[in-house]
């Protein structure tokens, strides 16, 4: 049995995938938390650590202006009580 903290951290995500998913700034937002960390790999402009709620939904929006829609499929949510993982593929086409 999962503990309890497990079962709110996934719920929590996937809430945040399906925000996503729709492209809900405001769902989007209102599951993020001003203590928010969000880190991107690589080198290109975007990548780093934005913190803080509107740093995360400023990158995003950037996501979509440099890149336009990207299709978010979700495989899994693996969660515990410090940590959730979300197996997925992303992929956008851009011109």
């Amino acid at each position: 049995m999962r503990a309890p903290n497990a079962a709110a951290n996934e719920a929590l995500v996937r809430r945040l995938i399906a925000a996503l998913q729709r492209r809900d700034v405001a769902e989007i937002g209102a599951v993020l938390t001003g203590d928010v960390v969000y880190h991107f790999p690589g080198r290109s402009p975007m990548a780093g650590m934005h913190r803080g709620n509107d740093a995360v939904l400023a990158v995003f929006g950037e996501f979509g202006r440099r890149i336009g829609p990207i299709q978010l499929t979700t495989h899994d949510v693996v969660a515990g009580d410090e940590h959730v993982v979300e197996l997925a593929l992303n992929a956008a086409e851009r011109n």
